[in-house]
């Protein structure tokens, strides 16, 4: 839902999703998440950076946990170095985890819990990257199709990664004609650090 949050909501709790890209087609993107007492999680603030370092991804981070007062977060599972150096979980890694992370977010979407603050910096544009979001029959089984420009979406799954991925992938798969979703791939231990 493209909407504001009521004057009286409660917030209790959040994360920041970050992916550090250095190229046009990957640029770098962060996204800030927050949850209110209903367990609605709200898009509330995105950024896109090209060509940056992590100086600045650094920065911009630290402003967002001031601003919204979310202070944990997770990054990219290519970029260990990045969560280190913000003190975030790393996403796990490993076959099936874009796709476990996509069932997860697609799950809040399905029951109407995900929504996106339209006053918030780049909100609009996270919620157009989320639209590129899909799953393809390959081999009878619906399989995530990564398009450019998902960025400002797949910090988003990270966030959701850390706000609902408890202890890390179980064994899931998505049949086609379900919503029912089975990993059958490695499972990767899940970093705790908050």
């Amino acid at each position: 839902f493209l909407t504001v949050p009521e004057e009286d909501v409660v917030w209790v709790g959040g994360a920041i999703g970050v992916d550090y890209g250095r190229t046009w087609e990957h640029p770098s993107a962060i996204v800030v998440l927050k949850e209110d007492d209903r367990s609605r999680v709200w898009v509330c603030e995105a950024w896109k950076g090209y060509h940056v370092d992590a100086n600045e991804i650094e920065s911009v981070v630290e402003a967002m946990k001031f601003n919204h007062q979310v202070h944990v977060g997770c990054c990219d599972p290519n970029q260990g170095y990045m969560a280190d150096r913000l003190n975030f979980n790393t996403a796990i890694g490993g076959a099936g985890s874009t796709e476990w992370r996509f069932s997860m977010t697609n799950g809040l979407l399905e029951n109407r819990a995900l929504y996106f603050d339209i006053r918030g910096p780049l909100v609009r544009e996270v919620w157009s990257s989320m639209h590129m979001l899909s799953r393809v029959s390959r081999g009878g089984e619906l399989k995530y199709e990564r398009p450019v420009g998902d960025d400002l979406a797949q910090c988003v799954n990270y966030a959701v990664e850390y706000l609902r991925g408890g202890n890390g992938m179980e064994d899931l798969r998505l049949d086609i004609g379900t919503t029912r979703f089975r990993f059958t791939g490695e499972v990767t231990s899940r970093d705790s650090r908050i």
